[in-house]
């Protein structure tokens, strides 16, 4: 499956033309907006994709499930062994793009960049000194290539056109582990943008990149008892969450804003899906609220503790979306390190303060029920 787009912008366009770029961030705005998102939106984007929604959630929960299970099969040790590349890496792919574009002006550079979904930006946590904003596609509608004016940015694209290929078209994951290098390139097939975690480094407090970090978020949702619990929906939906919940955290470095930023792009992404509204929503909660007991965590006085567990609670009040969180935020505890430290050093804190945001949830759907 390859993305086609119906309009005349590329998605990295289109986000920053809804308010959506690095520079116009505004955590209100943004969830208004991402609420207001629908699928005619999105096909604008996208176009040709969506008419496979069906076929491409079949074909995603299949590819989920598979790769759950066999992480489930994984010892601590097993998983800390697991070595997931790229054939062409990611941090090759932008050296490339630096070298096909050395001389080019920035501007001229990020237009022709922009045609594939992304922007470079400088980052000295990166080896190349440049990171990946956005995500590369490979447009294959002629007509947005046309209706580009500047000569000079269309012989840069066709420069550049071969490598985007070779990196989203041509470009296996490679594993140690087979079942698990089947499973992720039957995923990245579906939703390419995922390739971008692939060795893309994390702050240091964390010993895994951002897709083995997912991946062992993964493994530790599935162990949990509580997960069994869950219906089938609600995996999918958790599972899903654990792929994309750092999406659009900055390499290297802390990333404060990264879940919003996050939630909002996996709600455009995943309309690959044929997902339900409920589905969507929580999909999109689970992301957005994530780091929420950094939130609470930071509190300097008990009355603002108290108001941060009201707040966490009124934004996971609906359903058992909360019971999914708490089972989410174990997961992601557990997933930092190469070990369960950072979970066994949190835990009396995740545990009172779920305590007490889950009664504050009893309390709001009983008023409102």
């Amino acid at each position: 499956m390859r993305i086609v787009f119906c309009n005349k912008i590329s998605p990295l366009e289109f986000l920053a033309n809804k308010g959506f770029g690095s520079k116009k961030d505004n955590n209100i705005s943004l969830d208004n907006k991402a609420a207001d998102t629908s699928l005619p939106d999105v096909c604008g984007i996208y176009g040709e994709a969506f008419i496979n929604m069906q076929a491409n959630t079949v074909l995603f929960d299949e590819a989920v499930f598979n790769l759950a299970s066999s992480l489930l099969e994984l010892s601590d040790e097993e998983f800390n062994n697991l070595d997931i590349k790229q054939t062409y890496g990611k941090d090759d792919f932008i050296e490339k793009i630096l070298s096909l574009t050395e001389g080019v002006p920035e501007k001229e550079r990020q237009s022709a960049c922009g045609y594939f979904g992304f922007e470079l930006y400088q980052n000295e946590e990166n080896p190349t000194g440049f990171s990946i904003l956005g995500y590369p596609v490979n447009p294959a509608d002629n007509a947005v290539f046309t209706e580009i004016k500047d000569l000079k940015t269309k012989e840069v694209i066709n420069r550049l056109q071969p490598e985007a290929a070779k990196f989203l078209d041509n470009n296996p994951v490679v594993c140690n582990n087979k079942n698990i290098e089947k499973e992720l390139n039957r995923i990245v097939k579906i939703f390419p943008e995922l390739r971008v975690l692939i060795g893309k480094k994390q702050h240091k407090n964390h010993d895994f990149d951002v897709m083995k970090h997912s991946l062992k978020v993964m493994q530790k949702i599935v162990q949990n008892p509580e997960f069994e619990k869950l219906n089938e929906s609600d995996k999918a939906i958790l599972l899903t969450a654990s792929l994309f919940h750092d999406i659009r955290k900055t390499e290297g470095m802390r990333d404060p804003n990264h879940a919003l930023k996050g939630a909002i792009d996996a709600r455009y992404i995943t309309k690959k899906l044929k997902l339900t509204y409920a589905e969507e929503g929580k999909l999109y909660s689970l992301i957005k609220n994530h780091g929420w007991l950094n939130y609470v965590n930071r509190t300097k006085t008990r009355d603002e503790e108290r108001e941060a567990q009201k707040a966490a609670a009124f934004n996971m009040r609906r359903g058992n979306l909360f019971e999914m969180m708490k089972i989410f935020t174990e997961a992601d505890l557990k997933s930092t390190k190469n070990s369960d430290a950072s979970y066994v050093k949190h835990r009396e804190k995740f545990e009172a303060h779920s305590n007490a945001i889950s009664k504050y949830i009893c309390e709001l759907q009983i008023f409102s029920s």
